[in-house]
């Protein structure tokens, strides 16, 4: 759900930032290839999750820390020890980009709530919004509560 209100935020500020709306063909093009892209891939995730952690035996941890360690240790099993490195550089890479899309979209999103709450959405400038101090907030509580508990950020990223 989070997702796809994110989406909305960037794209609005994408056409604010080029001065033009996008044209509707455009907008349905980027929506279904985003929206299209992200259930195949999601199918083939859990396709391959289920192949990998069905049956081993292994319960998966809570902690984000151990969760990722058995992670890597099932896919390497799985395919060989030549994958090690690839599969850490990947879980790496997707906590990184989860966190930084985190750290991006959701103080974006809550300028955006506050804003359409107060009644003020689209009359106030985005320039002379009192919103930076907000979005510095959100974004130290969230940095704050990724390295406190890595499991916490999947559960946001997540839902």
């Amino acid at each position: 759900m989070d997702v796809s209100v994110w989406h909305s935020v960037w794209s609005e500020e994408n056409n604010r930032k080029n001065g033009q709306r996008l044209s509707l063909p455009k907008a349905m093009l980027d929506f279904k290839v985003g929206f299209f892209g992200t259930a195949l891939l999601a199918m083939a995730f859990l396709a391959l999750g289920a192949m990998v952690m069905f049956d081993s035996g292994e319960a998966p941890s809570e902690k984000g820390a151990v969760f990722a360690g058995q992670l890597i240790d099932m896919y390497t099993h799985s395919l060989g020890d030549w994958a090690y490195p690839l599969i850490g550089i990947a879980a790496l890479a997707t906590m990184f980009s989860t966190t930084l899309t985190c750290l991006d979209a959701y103080p974006r999103t809550l300028e955006e709530s506050y804003f359409i709450w107060k009644g003020q959405g689209e009359t106030i400038q985005k320039e002379e919004r009192p919103s930076k101090l907000m979005a510095i907030w959100s974004k130290i509580g969230i940095t704050v509560m990724a390295v406190s508990s890595l499991a916490y950020l999947l559960l946001i990223a997540t839902r």
